[in-house]
């Protein structure tokens, strides 16, 4: 059941769990009732005060999950809140291209001829036209950063015209308020251009897990949630010139190529300030070091977030997680979640392995925990039976090599 807590009067708790309870009665349910729950790792959530401590309180079996998504976005957050001052401007560009009639006059701008004050950079209704104004620019919205990364694409190939476009407008009209005026200033400035380039590349990459989810509508049948974190993890700190890092910077192979040379060791960084179109070779240089001192700052803060929350879901007793981290024709994990397995394990691991089972099924979360990791620990000391003793529960491929 999906419960709306968009107008929750709190975010605590105990009243986050008010307000879902009166929308279960409505089908007849309680807490009680409440087995299993999915949380965004908010203050309302999380802790020992949270959403879900207070449900486990109520039932032992109850299941806190978390969602992926989720994850991925509050790792984006913090690369957003590394980058500063810069994400300020780019929230500031979306509020003055969205300012009634800025884009209009852009527009108009941009078709008219100078004697008309206009730029003449389009023919009127022309495909270059459409092309440039058609998407209309993306609106940035908080707490959303795929939303901050469609704005920060859709700026990419448009930052040149936009600056001809910032600077004919501000000279047509007197821009007030603070958020237009920084924008004027951002779309003008070479190097902001460039670290919104290298901004953009390592929200992407950062969104990797968001991507992964939407593509895959069983996760755990894809990849193991261990195996999960080292691709985010690889993927933010890769300084390799990949096919789909330039995808994004809008750049073909053959067009780095031909202009910096044939060099399978390009780092990213570099390329996408040295193509960066309108800026001169001088801008470029100056502007180099800043690139690569923001990306290792944005990139290093990503990761040590994922890192801290891979830490405290791998020590926490959701589904005994860090069992879940393994490949899934593994099947003791079924057997610590109490479902009936063919396994049959050794004489003295037995009672061993039925107290852990008890544990995890009605013990507090701290013996959970450690009854999980006690069978994570008999299964690597190999304490389960050959291929002929258990055939049907394994597949041919586990035991080759």
């Amino acid at each position: 059941m999906l419960c709306d807590i968009v107008h929750c009067p709190g975010k605590t708790g105990d009243v986050v769990l008010d307000v879902c309870e009166k929308q279960w009665a409505r089908y007849g349910c309680y807490r009680d009732l409440c087995v299993a729950g999915i949380g965004d790792a908010g203050g309302e959530n999380e802790g020992i005060g949270g959403i879900h401590a207070k449900l486990e309180d109520n039932r032992s079996d109850y299941v806190r999950r978390r969602c992926l998504a989720h994850l991925a976005w509050r790792v984006t957050d913090q690369g957003l809140a590394e980058m500063g001052v810069l994400h300020e401007k780019t929230i500031a560009i979306s509020a003055y291209l969205h300012e009634s009639g800025t884009w209009n006059r852009m527009k108009s701008l941009a078709v008219l001829d100078a004697a008309s004050g206009g730029l003449a950079l389009f023919a009127d209704g022309s495909h270059a036209f459409h092309q440039f104004f058609s998407p209309a620019p993306p609106r940035n919205i908080g707490e959303r950063p795929d939303t901050t990364a469609a704005l920060l694409s859709w700026l990419n190939g448009r930052s040149r015209t936009l600056a001809q476009l910032v600077r004919a407008d501000s000279l047509s009209r007197t821009l007030k308020g603070k958020q237009n005026i920084m924008a004027k200033d951002t779309l003008l400035n070479p190097r902001d251009t460039v670290l919104r380039r290298v901004a953009y590349v390592s929200v992407k990459q950062s969104m990797y897990m968001y991507y992964f989810i939407e593509g895959h509508e069983n996760v755990a049948a894809s990849a193991s949630f261990q195996a999960l974190l080292d691709n985010a993890k690889d993927i933010m700190t890769s300084t390799t010139l990949t096919d789909r890092v330039l995808e994004y910077l809008g750049h073909t192979r053959v067009e780095v190529e031909a202009a910096l040379g044939n060099n399978p060791r390009h780092h990213w960084v570099n390329v996408a300030v040295q193509m960066t179109p309108g800026l001169t070779q001088g801008e470029k240089d100056v502007v180099m070091d800043d690139a690569r001192d923001f990306y290792i700052r944005v990139a290093q803060r990503m990761q040590a977030h994922l890192d801290l929350n891979a830490v405290n879901i791998m020590r926490s007793t959701w589904l005994a997680a860090r069992m879940l981290s393994v490949p899934m024709h593994f099947p003791f994990h079924r057997a610590a979640l109490g479902h009936e397995c063919d396994i049959k394990w050794r004489a003295n691991m037995r009672p061993i392995f039925g107290t852990c089972c008890g544990t995890i099924l009605y013990g507090t979360r701290g013996d959970r925990c450690a009854a999980a990791v006690q069978i994570w620990q008999m299964h690597w000391q190999g304490c389960y039976r050959r291929r002929q003793q258990t055939p049907k529960l394994l597949p041919t491929s586990f035991w080759k090599g």
